[in-house]
């Protein structure tokens, strides 16, 4: 009898103590905890590699995936594994390079794609691009800068700059052409351009497989008295059969119904 008086007492006190009184005395339903929201992270997956890039002391090293996406890692000090997606893409016309930006919570990534050429200062091994990369961090302020080299790979090693060497087996200087006919091409951008033989050119691109599909080229309006270069080379990128293929020797070939074309890497 005595126990249940006292717990009967402890019961009573414990929802008096679970509400709250209003200005006027009246009591009010307890007040609702709020519910815990769990923290967000960043996570990205990262796919097939369509570039690598590193450099040395300290050792680091850049990939970007076929999704547009960026993985950068390093050994030194900051022990580095920062995975984010492309989120700007930027032509520098005057550094002949491609700048690319991304951004975690508490770092901004810049990343330079410089198309004059680079070699390892320790291999010794010739690439395509030479590397800036550039990491700045909200919380301490801190800007960490790397440089090294790289290069695309497989399929995408014709994002490059590149000059026509011969039609058919003929060299373009026994042509009947104003100069060299150039094919630039950025994947990354999604564009391309380029001089057709008298006049310059421009327009999207994308790979699929062995195929580039060129779209939207449009071109200046000189006139090309005599060149019969200019329009076999624009049939080509309007072509819907043309095939690419890159040799040993870092040369590109592409082959439409009619003509096999042959250029030559400039960068």
């Amino acid at each position: 009898m005595k126990s249940s008086l006292i717990f009967s007492i402890f019961i009573l006190l414990f929802i008096v103590a679970c509400t709250r009184t209003s200005p006027s005395g009246q009591t009010t339903d307890p007040i609702p905890t709020p519910p815990v929201v769990p923290e967000k992270t960043e996570t990205y997956t990262f796919g097939n590699a369509i570039f690598k890039g590193s450099g040395n002391e300290p050792f680091w090293a850049l990939e970007i995936d076929e999704n547009q996406t960026l993985m950068i890692k390093s050994i030194d000090d900051h022990q580095l594994k920062l995975i984010a997606p492309i989120t700007e893409i930027t032509r520098v016309n005057d550094a002949n390079a491609t700048k690319l930006s991304a951004n975690l919570s508490d770092k901004k990534l810049t990343v330079m794609l410089i198309e004059n050429g680079c070699q390892d200062n320790m291999s010794g091994k010739k690439s395509s691009h030479a590397l800036q990369v550039v990491i700045k961090d909200a919380n301490t302020k801190e800007t960490i800068l790397y440089k090294g080299c790289g290069a695309f790979l497989n399929a995408y090693l014709v994002n490059n700059n590149w000059e026509l060497e011969s039609i058919n087996g003929k060299n373009i200087s026994d042509l009947p052409t104003e100069k060299a006919p150039t094919l630039n091409i950025n994947l990354l951008e999604k564009k391309v351009n380029g001089f057709a033989g008298c006049n310059t050119f421009f327009g999207d691109v994308t790979i699929k497989k062995e195929r580039l599909i060129f779209g939207n080229i449009g071109q200046t309006k000189k006139a090309c008295k005599d060149n019969t270069v200019e329009p076999v080379y624009i049939n080509l990128l309007n072509s819907t059969t043309q095939k690419h293929s890159i040799t040993k020797e870092g040369k590109l070939f592409i082959k439409d119904a009619k003509n096999t074309f042959t250029f030559k890497s400039t960068s």
